[in-house]
């Protein structure tokens, strides 16, 4: 069962991100998908809060990333490898999706506001990928005790 759900978690996590290069990608290259995201642009800022959304995102985000470095240090004798990769890869995406929310802007990029739910979905994937790693896998000595 944790299998498929790790599975399951990594497909989403892929498609977060390549659904993210490809709407980037046309936003680039195509004028009518350029217009749409400039008119996306415009309805999301009349209706949701979206900086608040990308900003507490990135806290929420980079708090359960704090929250996974302490239980993987905690418990790191007792934790197999995997967990210590997933934390490293966790890391990469975490310190990515704030430097793009914090760095990049709506002026920059066209597509920041897609994007950026995109890359906070993955991230939030990924670090709660870490936190369920590194409370379930352990070793298999400690297992038998």
């Amino acid at each position: 069962m944790r299998k498929i759900g790790y599975s399951i978690a990594l497909l989403l996590e892929i498609a977060f991100y390549a659904g993210a290069y490809i709407f980037d990608y046309f936003t680039k290259k195509k004028l009518g998908m350029n217009r749409y995201v400039v008119f996306l642009n415009n309805k999301i800022e009349d209706t949701v809060p979206i900086q608040t959304i990308i900003y507490g995102g990135a806290a929420v985000v980079a708090v359960l990333m704090i929250i996974a470095i302490l239980i993987y240090w905690k418990k790191h004798a007792q934790l197999k490898k995997l967990p210590g990769v997933m934390l490293v890869v966790s890391a990469f995406t975490t310190a990515f999706y704030v430097y793009y929310a914090l760095v990049q802007s709506i002026e920059t990029k066209r597509a920041y506001y897609p994007l950026c739910v995109f890359f906070l979905a993955a991230g939030l994937i990924q670090v709660l990928k870490t936190l369920v790693g590194c409370l379930v896998c352990r070793k298999e000595n400690q297992d038998e005790k």
